[in-house]
């Protein structure tokens, strides 16, 4: 499960860009959390690390709610 986070986020970005990743997170975490806890659980800790990736960029696209 360690290994599946990093991978994940690996393959979002080859077909997505940051921003769009972040929407579709902002749009779905909470019912992911809900119906899929174990996804939610890999994924998370991914999207504050895009986040994070964006921090000095002052744009709120890339921050999480």
């Amino acid at each position: 499960m360690l290994m599946a986070g990093p991978a994940a986020l690996k393959t979002l970005r080859n077909h997505l860009s940051d921003e769009k990743i972040i929407a579709l997170w902002n749009e779905s975490s909470d019912s992911m959390r809900h119906e899929f806890p174990r996804a939610w659980s890999i994924l998370s800790p991914q999207m504050r690390k895009i986040e994070i990736d964006h921090k000095g960029e002052s744009d709120v696209r890339y921050s999480l709610d």
